[in-house]
């Protein structure tokens, strides 16, 4: 479980942050101090305030003691207002007016704290604040990434999206953590995960949670859920371990288990039997690293689930392997960079009837901690730019495990969310959380997506106006990808924008273009703000001009001959059952692509001509690292001769 941390600093420390004169603690206090902070370490910030108000209580203006109540309160998850009076009473403590990197974790720390409360201009004036007194380069990269998350929570707010959240209430949730929920197929069973207490003889954790347990709850003829009750003896342990549902799968006959950090499955024989015994997972989904997540598709094709196998962008990723002829699971590749970030990304699950993954990541265009985001899946199975599921899903908490259900305005997840009149219900740690969509609202909002091109995308800035009001501002993925979402009806002015180059272009769409009635965002042109390049209305004329001239040229029989009998190589991307548009690959120059038909009607689609296996394999490594075909390889150009011939007038013509 990760639970939420502080920005730049150990969860709570125990040195002297200032320097400055202050009261200083006996040696008891001290020694209490000491075991606070060991609480606070062991993310139990509940058990730490407790020993840190004794203290409090005797000496209330030590420095370090305010510094490190004001980190725990923060790290209890709520009651920022409380994180804020510790923090305000260090800053009258220290009266030196010397700025040091201590000021500039205090300071981190303040804008935290108004993050928690989403005031996030006031988080904006303390970095600016940070920025103007720290000229020692401290912690510049974490505050131009706070920058960042608090641009993006005014955005995200300003825009919020109608629908209700609601907690599920004291009947599912308990004092302790709750989450993971996961769906059956038939949508009558939940089960979840709690910490709860559920046996006198148990003893709480280090961070004052229980062991995991799976609970099941069903639905009854009201349409409400149930009691909830613990699904017993799945494993074999009698110590304490790590059990989470992330999965039902198989016509709601296989429940997949994440366990100790590996991914286990339970099988029964009717949809009424009890689970069996957990079985492990084979190589080579478990064996090479941390699985804290693991979702397996409606159609029982695709598994996609979250590691730190190594390889990847950073964190956990997330990775997906397709099921083999044999009924064995295949080697996982991981999603891209258009999915995964420096940061962690967790929890993928496909919608039950859409082709739609949604994931948590704390990249992005995270408002704070983790933030629950979206990405349609396109034909060749690759994945369109990443979409923030928007506010009040999202908060500067950690909001993860979306659950969406086949219902079109019924969604369920997890969150560690403060609610003051909640106490009885979380103690502010993770609740589950029933989302019902306003669906007139949202059948209105369509999705923009497009391609801009620079020399450095962390210059290219996306502004959507409206009657000269900006509604919002939007910056592109590592493979220049962009996503905007604007309510249908009405005319956007998009400003493109990097250095010292703009465009800007009109963006409209009706009701039936909503991303909800079409199914699919609406492709914007690719903008290109390098210098000495074609405008896109020139780049698209030269296209269709080469199009039509290789078109032409096909129509002669020889040429179709001489590609394959060419002595050189190619790399084969992509094999489908129906055709498509060269143009919808990502990640490859369309003009370079070759299509071969097979006689058995599939189409097999590679990519350029190279002389010697070398250049090709050379080539494969850029294909493999830089797009999101992950099972590309390199094959010989004639290879394809006795697939593809076919005879037409007593001749042998290739396509």
């Amino acid at each position: 479980m990760k639970y939420l941390s502080l920005i730049v600093f150990t969860l709570l420390t125990c040195v002297n942050l200032f320097a400055q004169e202050n009261t200083e603690l006996t040696r008891k206090q001290s020694s209490m101090l000491d075991d606070a902070v060991e609480f606070g370490n062991k993310s139990n910030a509940k058990q730490a305030l407790g020993l840190m108000w004794k203290i409090y209580k005797e000496n209330p203006n030590n420095i370090d003691l305010n510094y490190n109540m004001g980190l725990a309160y923060i790290n209890l998850n709520g009651n920022p207002d409380s994180a804020l009076y510790f923090f305000d009473k260090v800053q009258k403590l220290d009266n030196s007016g010397i700025w040091t990197e201590d000021d500039v974790d205090l300071h981190l720390a303040i804008c935290r704290a108004y993050q928690l409360k989403e005031d996030y201009e006031s988080a904006l004036m303390e970095l600016t604040l940070i920025r103007e007194k720290n000229d020692t380069g401290y912690a510049n990269d974490k505050i131009k990434r706070e920058v960042n998350i608090c641009q993006n929570a005014i955005t995200l707010m300003a825009n919020p999206v109608r629908l209700e959240v609601e907690n599920l209430g004291p009947k599912v949730n308990s004092v302790h953590n709750d989450y993971r929920p996961v769906l059956s197929n038939s949508e009558t069973e939940m089960y979840f995960t709690s910490r709860r207490r559920r046996n006198e003889r148990r003893s709480a954790f280090d961070d004052g949670q229980y062991e995991e347990s799976i609970y099941c709850m069903t639905l009854d003829e009201n349409g409400q859920w149930g009691e909830p009750k613990r699904v017993p003896n799945i494993f074999d342990y009698a110590g304490r371990n790590q059990e989470s549902a992330t999965c039902v799968a198989n016509n709601d006959k296989e429940l997949y288990i994440f366990h100790n950090g590996e991914i286990f499955v339970s099988k029964r024989d009717t949809i009424t039997a009890p689970w069996q015994r957990a079985e492990w997972l084979p190589e080579p989904i478990n064996g090479y690293g941390d699985i804290k997540y693991a979702f397996v598709t409606a159609d029982g094709e695709q598994m996609f689930f979250s590691s730190d196998c190594g390889g990847g962008y950073g964190g956990y990723d997330i990775y997906r392997s397709r099921r083999l002829p044999n009924g064995n699971w295949g080697v996982p590749l991981n999603l891209g960079p258009g999915i995964n970030t420096e940061y962690d990304e967790d929890a993928p699950v496909m919608h039950p009837t859409k082709n739609i993954l949604y994931f948590s990541s704390e990249g992005h265009n995270s408002m704070g901690g983790y933030d629950i985001f979206y990405a349609p899946q396109n034909e060749d199975g690759s994945f369109d730019a990443v979409v923030n599921i928007g506010y009040p899903i999202n908060t500067p908490y950690d909001d993860i495990y979306f659950m969406p259900s086949s219902q079109k305005d019924v969604a369920y997840y997890a969150s560690i969310k403060w609610d003051a009149d909640a106490k009885n219900i979380s103690s502010n740690g993770y609740d589950l959380y029933k989302v019902t969509y306003d669906e007139p609202e949202v059948n209105k909002m369509a999705v923009y997506k497009g391609v801009v091109m620079a020399e450095d995308l962390k210059d290219v800035k996306i502004y959507a106006m409206q009657e000269d009001k900006q509604v919002g501002i939007y910056r592109p993925n590592v493979n220049g990808q962009y996503v905007i979402i604007l309510e249908t009806g009405l005319d956007y002015t998009i400003k493109v924008s990097a250095s010292d180059t703009t465009t800007t272009f009109v963006a409209n769409a009706d009701l039936s273009k909503s991303y909800y009635h079409a199914g699919q965002p609406i492709q914007l042109a690719v903008i290109d703000l390098r210098p000495n390049v074609l405008s896109p209305e020139v780049a698209s004329k030269a296209d269709s001009d080469k199009a039509q001239s290789g078109k032409q040229q096909g129509e002669d029989k020889s040429d179709f001959a001489a590609i394959y009998d060419k002595q050189g190589y190619t790399i084969q991307i992509l094999s489908l059952k129906k055709a498509l548009n060269p143009s919808r690959l990502k990640g490859v120059d369309a003009k370079e692509l070759m299509e071969h038909k097979y006689l058995d009607g599939w189409y097999v689609y590679s990519y350029k001509v190279y002389d010697t296996y070398s250049e090709a394999k050379t080539a494969l490594e850029d294909i493999l690292q830089s797009s999101p075909y992950k099972d590309a390889f390199v094959r010989k150009l004639s290879s394809y001769k006795k697939h593809v011939g076919q005879k037409i007038d007593g001749e042998i013509w290739q396509r």
